[in-house]
């Protein structure tokens, strides 16, 4: 616990599954996101059952050496029965001219523990109650303000806090991709859900007095840029930048097939489809990896994929020394590849734009505007002049 002349007024925290993924990129960027925090000052950050697809000794490396405060009561040794985590934490916070003492407890639904224990046979997800009557009866009465980090859905925290009245807020996860604009109450329980991506932070205020503090506010606020960017933060990400660099994560990429046919780039379109090419030339799909470039991610396999064409598959983008032609969503990235096109080009039936090509990349995460029918239309070419390509062959 702070020491009064060290508390302060904001409790920071998070409700787990830091991490998204699988593999070395994952890990280097679960590292820099939890020295981040450590960095930031949050009190505790749940376990999710992402966070354990790096597995369990990964995860503690992490939290030991970036000081990251992770919390979970009911993630267990499966041999001894034990928790592997701090349960919860306390912590003093100033409210006004007195000094407020909140306890943070964190568990994680049973519903993960397939999931968990798949990667991790040494651990368990205990069911929850007999744990949460244990902390809640220890902390409840030495604590202003009892708050509950619960990695399940809305749905599992409302049912949980008809039964634990004595929690005075429930941060939820998993239940959906937005924000809840307005706490959900069960009984009188506000629950809270931030939404993913950390593309959101939920601010609520208590108002602490003489009785059980109360809920006065609750806004999820977007992160947009009206926040400044830190520039200590800056330099983290520049750290990780530079980390993907160093490793080579590029060339390290698992590549496959795809299919019979092969990528052969944007010049062999250009030497039939002219007037097509001239269009593309005008878009921001021809000058995508400029803009990764700028932000200096030209080194990052997740910006890669979608501002190269085919990074992942075999003949497509390795890194931007060995497969200069390959820079910049080319016409494969929307048609697939072109080798059979290029060698048969009236014999094999080519692609069309398939919408579920687009939103791979302009997705929720990357593009929240994006919308197919209305940007779709920015791209289409060929629409009045016949395929040149077609009239080449004819005259053969």
């Amino acid at each position: 616990m702070r020491s009064a002349r060290n508390c302060s007024e904001t409790l920071l925290l998070d409700n787990g599954d830091v991490n998204k993924g699988y593999g070395r990129q994952s890990e280097l960027k679960y590292e820099t996101a939890m020295k981040a925090m450590a960095e930031m000052g949050y009190a505790a950050s749940n376990v999710g059952e992402q966070d354990l697809v790096l597995g369990l000794d990964y995860v503690k490396y992490v939290a030991d050496f970036t000081k990251a405060p992770l919390v979970s009561a009911n993630i267990i040794d499966a041999a001894d029965g034990q928790p592997v985590f701090q349960q919860f934490i306390q912590q003093q916070m100033r409210a006004g001219d007195r000094i407020a003492s909140v306890s943070v407890i964190g568990i994680i639904s049973p519903e993960f523990k397939d999931k968990v224990e798949e990667v991790n046979p040494n651990l368990s997800i205990a069911e929850y109650d007999s744990t949460l009557e244990q902390l809640i009866g220890q902390l409840r009465k030495k604590s202003d303000l009892l708050i509950l980090l619960a990695h399940m859905s809305e749905e599992e925290a409302s049912a949980l806090a008809s039964r634990y009245p004595q929690f005075d807020l429930i941060i939820a996860a998993h239940s959906g991709d937005d924000p809840i604009l307005a706490p959900v109450r069960s009984g009188d329980v506000p629950i809270v859900f931030e939404g993913v991506h950390g593309m959101h932070i939920g601010k609520a205020t208590f108002a602490v007095g003489a009785g059980r503090p109360r809920l006065q506010s609750y806004s999820p606020e977007k992160l947009d840029g009206t926040f400044a960017d830190s520039p200590r933060m800056l330099a983290l990400l520049d750290d990780y930048q530079q980390m993907l660099k160093a490793e080579n994560l590029l060339e390290a990429y698992p590549r496959s097939e795809h299919g019979d046919a092969k990528f052969t780039g944007d010049k062999s379109c250009k030497r039939c489809h002219s007037l097509s090419s001239i269009r593309y030339g005008m878009e921001k799909h021809a000058h995508a990896f400029d803009s990764i470039v700028k932000k200096k991610h030209e080194y990052d396999p997740e910006c890669v994929r979608c501002h190269t064409v085919a990074f992942g598959y075999v003949g497509g983008f390795v890194t931007p020394d060995r497969t200069p032609d390959m820079k910049n969503v080319g016409c494969e990235d929307c048609h697939g590849p072109g080798s059979k096109h290029v060698e048969k080009p009236l014999e094999s039936k080519y692609d069309k734009v398939k919408k579920e090509a687009c939103e791979a990349c302009h997705n929720p995460e990357n593009s929240p505007k994006f919308k197919y029918e209305e940007y779709v239309k920015k791209i289409n070419h060929n629409s009045v002049f016949p395929c040149s390509a077609k009239v080449c062959h004819w005259f053969k």
